[in-house]
């Protein structure tokens, strides 16, 4: 046995022995007083309030208290085997964030398996003895839906390279390691985003002593496996809880979930059956050795790490600035109140009306009767959900993040422009601009897309009006008016763009005259009311709404609402000066010709960029932009040259997605570049 195993064994085995007595208690008093006296006070009202049942008078007073904590914790501790069907459907959307990690030499040769399990958008978390290193990391894979379908036939599986120099952390006495993921899969056909993710609550209320627990895992690289139900919580230690099995153990690295399919633990270690002669025991009675994998081991009782420890750990982590908005991320979410328990971007969220909240992509709100069985917290999409409550619920979690990250900027500079100088030398190395404007053009677009490694979705509440499209002073300014707005009013006003969506969808979807047609009239008439709103400089019904292209932050800016509606997808025109058209704060327009008041050389800017970075993509027809536009852009790229703003943008967007705009940094380059290539052709 290896000592690193060893060890782990030996210091579960001692705090599994340490506890004997008082794990003996819990079981005594779980089966002879009943749910509530099998763990503490406290832990027991947290979790029988966080399943939102309401004991405020206190468990101490026995009586009508007690009967009714005891009826809302009567099926999560096992005394009924019925389950809603729900909880199957949460069970499968967990399952498909938890991944197969195949640890491969430098050389790519596969040197054994583990499990892991997605936190965030871009971070997946295991264990320090299954990826202890930033270089072990930086060979190893982690695939998904390595799995059997219902049929018995294996699935197609999409295989990611993990990105330590993304997000790496790791430590040895919590056995937990953080570390960043390709968002695209190593063939190019998956996408991260698909599989979801667990948004991680770090306060108590989730498990109570006497609960069954399920594990979702790859034992010994095998195709997925969940323990479902299979094991009990016995005890409740500092940073670990015990729970015991006799056929289901854990594998390293497996998230350990309730019944809701919240993670309570990161499964790291567990206590062995041994023989008479102290010798560990595998599954089939015959003695274990080392070449039958961890997952043969007979294990009596399993250890997993507090998930409240490991975010308490991570919030006081030294981080690096460029890794601090994917550890925010993962600790974003406060703990959700009993008033409303819901979860950011969730495909399934709890509400305290007895409700189920579906995200797909809209929110809709179907009342389903009593509230029972599962509840899923798995991110399974980027799709747009509402960032702050309706009828008094508290504001989400995305508000929250979005208002820290403002303030976290305030002392920031704006522009380093020294630093900046450095990472424009560094980033057009080789390119050669003496070369023929085709050629310039693809070498620019290739640099482009290789260097786009970070996809942002598209939230601009967080990623992009925060910081990216602040002005030197701090201000946020419409594209098209240059009207200034205070940066957390405009923030919040986004925001509640979804809220008030969320709240119209609910109201049609209970008349009984209603249609997808008149839903969409009215999310029109939602929006147009609103005073915020993120410009696209070129417009999504180009690329369909779909991603990178909508979340691709250079070409996203800052807008007012009647400006958006007022140039729709309309392309840009340079009008005369005496020209009769139609007039606006947000400029000039006639049915396929739109001249912003503002903002010309920025969008035709973001533009250029968007030709260089998807070529084919803007179709030569007039009801995108033809390539008989072209002059327009260049001449406004030409009259009004990057100042600070845009330069800051870059910048920023340059360490938030790893590529830049050349307009920007080399103005003089623009008649250089045979643009003409990036139009598609109808």
């Amino acid at each position: 046995m290896t000592n690193e195993l060893n060890d782990r064994i030996s210091k579960t085995e001692g705090r599994f022995a340490l506890r004997t007595s008082s794990r003996e208690e819990n079981m005594r008093r779980l089966s002879t007083a009943g749910p509530l006296a099998a763990d503490s006070p406290f832990r027991a009202a947290a979790r029988a309030t966080r399943l939102g049942q309401s004991i405020a008078r206190g468990i101490g007073e026995g009586g009508a208290a007690r009967e009714l904590a005891e009826l809302g914790l009567e099926r999560i501790l096992g005394n009924s085997d019925l389950m809603s069907v729900s909880f199957l459907e949460g069970g499968f959307l967990a399952a498909r964030s938890v991944s197969r990690i195949k640890l491969r030499s430098a050389g790519g040769t596969v040197l054994g398996y583990g499990t892991g399990f997605l936190i965030s958008s871009r971070i997946l978390m295991t264990n320090h003895h299954v990826l202890g290193s930033a270089e072990q990391a930086g060979s190893s894979t982690a695939e998904f839906d390595f799995r059997d379908s219902a049929r018995g036939r294996s699935l197609l599986s999409s295989e990611f390279r993990l990105r330590p120099d993304l997000f790496f952390l790791t430590d040895s006495s919590f056995d937990c390691t953080l570390v960043g993921i390709a968002d695209a899969a190593m063939d190019g056909t998956g996408s991260l985003a698909s599989f979801g993710w667990n948004r991680l609550i770090p306060g108590e209320g989730k498990v109570a002593v006497g609960e069954k627990l399920n594990i979702i895992q790859h034992p010994g690289g095998q195709p997925q496996q969940v323990a479902l139900r299979a094991n009990e919580l016995r005890d409740v230690l500092d940073n670990y809880l015990h729970y015991s099995t006799d056929t289901a153990p854990g594998s390293s690295g497996s998230p350990v979930f309730n019944d809701q399919w919240e993670v309570l633990a990161l499964h790291h270690s567990g206590v062995p059956k041994r023989d008479s002669a102290g010798r560990i025991l595998a599954d089939d009675g015959t003695v274990w050795r080392e070449a039958m994998g961890e997952h043969r081991i007979n294990w009596i009782s399993n250890e997993g790490v507090r998930i409240s420890k490991i975010l308490g750990w991570l919030a006081g982590q030294p981080i690096k600035d460029n890794w601090l908005d994917l550890r925010n991320e993962i600790l974003a979410s406060p703990v959700p109140s009993v008033e409303a328990l819901q979860h950011t971007n969730s495909t399934t969220a709890m509400i305290p009306n007895n409700s189920t909240t579906f995200t797909i992509p809209l929110q809709i709100t179907v009342s389903l009767g009593a509230a029972s069985g599962a509840v899923a917290n798995v991110q399974e999409t980027p799709a747009a959900v509402p960032r702050a409550s309706v009828d008094g619920l508290p504001p989400h979690a995305d508000m929250t993040l979005a208002l820290t990250r403002l303030r976290e900027h305030e002392t920031d500079t704006y522009f380093d422009e020294a630093s900046d100088a450095v990472d424009v030398e560094s980033y057009y190395r080789g390119v050669v601009w003496s070369q023929a404007p085709e050629d310039l053009f693809n070498t620019l677009s290739g640099l482009l897309k290789e260097s786009h490694h970070t996809k942002p979705r598209y939230k601009p509440a967080i990623e992009l009006y925060p910081w990216i499209d602040l002005h030197p002073d701090r201000k946020i300014r419409s594209i098209y008016s240059d009207e200034a707005h205070a940066p957390d009013e405009f923030i919040r006003k986004d925001l509640e763009v979804d809220v008030a969506r969320g709240a119209r969808i609910s109201e049609k979807m209970s008349s009984e005259s209603f249609s997808s047609a008149d839903l969409q009239d009215e999310l029109a008439l939602v929006e147009a009311a609103l005073p915020y709103n993120c410009e696209h400089s070129v417009p999504q019904s180009t690329f369909g709404k779909q991603e990178p292209m909508r979340g691709d932050l250079h070409h996203l800016f800052a807008c007012e609402s009647e400006c958006n509606s007022f140039r729709g997808n309309i392309p840009y025109f340079d009008f005369d000066a005496a020209e009769e058209v139609v007039r606006e704060k947000c400029g000039r327009r006639e049915s396929d010709k739109f001249d912003p008041a503002a903002g010309h050389g920025a969008v035709a800017r973001a533009t250029l960029y968007f030709l260089l970075r998807y070529p084919g993509l803007i179709g030569d027809r007039s009801a995108e932009l033809p390539a008989s536009r072209l002059p327009v852009l260049l001449r406004w790229h030409r009259d009004n040259p990057p100042g600070a703003y845009e330069k800051h943008r870059n910048q920023t967007i340059f360490a938030k997605q790893g590529n830049r705009n050349p307009l920007i940094d080399f103005p003089e380059i623009a008649e250089k570049v045979a643009f003409q290539r990036g139009f598609g052709s109808f």
